[in-house]
């Protein structure tokens, strides 16, 4: 469907050296202005572009899953998966709320994948991370086999934990996640711990029952007919210009990134380039640091390739001082484990 749909496009432009970002920009555009592109109306270009995030989806799990490469044995996969650097960062997170440091540390983040959600394991009652909005446990409507031997159904929703005082890590999510499910009726939010239930929005309801697609567990109607019942979406802000960021739970969080790093002591941009082409998260960048705390210091993660240029980007976004480093993300996190960082 999508290779089909790249082929009218442009049938002289080989799909190999298409950039992903033109590829959405075009379906985004076509859809928002309600246009015809290449023959495409824009109900039909719907379907492409559910399959596209469908396919990045599904590649961003098998990576996180450790399945990429098709060709090894499940041992030979288990043998390769040394904790990531953001397992590692998630496991050290845990372990300072725990410890009792609940309000020191937040994170906020544009990528779609759950490798830090994951890692951010339980403290004594639930998981400690907190997606300053209004979740809703997926295990308390689904629940696995395993789930429902065990009775594990003991985490709340997200603006619970605070006021309950549990151990809480701020992870901010600007672009969504693959473990959230939507509802466009109620908009309850649904999300898991440990599954990329997001997978189940962008799927095509025919597939296997595994990648089923399902329905609201709160608007579907009592006698279990499905014909009025919104199917859940994923939650998926694609890497284009035309970024729909007025869901209700995207703004909520958007909003308390702008709080977490206006008040924030440091600031620490980590494998982020704050390119012009994402100026909402400029802007909101520059909103924050132009309120709040003004002694705020400035901390910069990078590669020497790039720490130039970025040391430029961002004191002519931010001003002030910037602080470069070149020793990268996995130097951070080792750092970090070693209490040396300074953060």
């Amino acid at each position: 469907m999508v290779t089909e749909f790249l082929e009218r496009l442009a049938p002289s432009v080989r799909i190999a050296g298409r950039s992903l970002e033109d590829c959405l920009t075009f379906l985004d555009k076509a859809d928002v202005a309600q246009e015809v592109i290449a023959g495409t109306g824009p109900k039909q270009a719907s379907e492409p572009r559910r399959a596209l995030l469908n396919c990045i989806a599904n590649v961003l799990d098998a990576a996180q899953d450790g399945t990429l490469t098709p060709f090894l044995n499940e041992r030979e996969r288990r043998a390769r998966r040394v904790p990531s650097p953001m397992t590692q960062l998630g496991q050290f997170l845990t372990e300072r709320a725990n410890a009792g440091e609940r309000d020191r540390w937040s994170v906020v983040s544009t990528n779609w994948d759950t490798t830090l959600d994951y890692a951010l394991g339980r403290g004594p009652v639930a998981p400690v991370v907190d997606y300053c909005t209004y979740t809703l446990p997926w295990a308390r409507y689904y629940r696995t086999r395993d789930e429902a031997k065990h009775g594990s159904l003991d985490d709340v929703p997200s603006v619970w934990k605070r006021p309950l005082k549990q151990p809480t890590v701020k992870l901010l999510k600007l672009h969504g996640s693959l473990n959230w499910l939507w509802c466009p009726t109620c908009s309850r939010l649904l999300v898991s711990p440990k599954w990329n239930i997001g997978l189940r929005g962008t799927a095509p309801s025919g597939q296997v029952p595994r990648r089923r697609r399902f329905y609201c567990p709160e608007c579907r109607p009592d006698d279990g007919t499905t014909e009025t019942a919104p199917l859940l979406r994923e939650v998926l802000v694609t890497p284009t210009m035309i970024k729909r960021l007025d869901m209700v739970h995207l703004k909520m969080i958007w909003y308390n990134a702008l709080v977490e790093i206006s008040q924030a002591h440091r600031v620490v941009f980590v494998g982020y380039s704050a390119p012009p082409a994402d100026y909402e998260v400029r802007y909101m960048l520059a909103k924050a640091f132009a309120a709040g705390n003004r002694e705020r210091t400035v901390h910069v993660v990078t590669t020497q390739k790039s720490a130039r240029a970025l040391r430029q980007n961002y004191q002519r976004l931010l001003g002030g001082a910037v602080r470069v480093s070149t020793y990268g993300v996995e130097g951070l996190v080792d750092r970090m484990l070693a209490g040396t960082s300074n953060l």
